[in-house]
């Protein structure tokens, strides 16, 4: 998606959410859930990850299925 389309689909987000609407969002865009969702679960092939945005963000096994490690992203 677009800047334009991601702003417009968070825009649907909030509103449903304003709501009382529960959603299931599934996207690969970690900005676009940090910032849209209350809750995140990530899946990977380890331990899935669950929480609010800040644990997600500092949780071990999400950063190392996902992004990798510090070193072997210098690699």
């Amino acid at each position: 998606m677009n800047p334009a389309e991601c702003d417009h689909l968070l825009g649907l987000i909030r509103r449903l959410q304003q709501q009382g609407i529960t959603l299931l969002v599934i996207e690969h865009r970690m900005d676009l859930i940090m910032e849209a969702c209350d809750r995140i679960t990530v899946l990977s092939t380890t331990q899935p990850g669950r929480g609010h945005a800040r644990e997600i963000q500092t949780n071990a096994a999400v950063v190392e299925a996902y992004l990798g490690t510090y070193e072997r992203a210098r690699a």
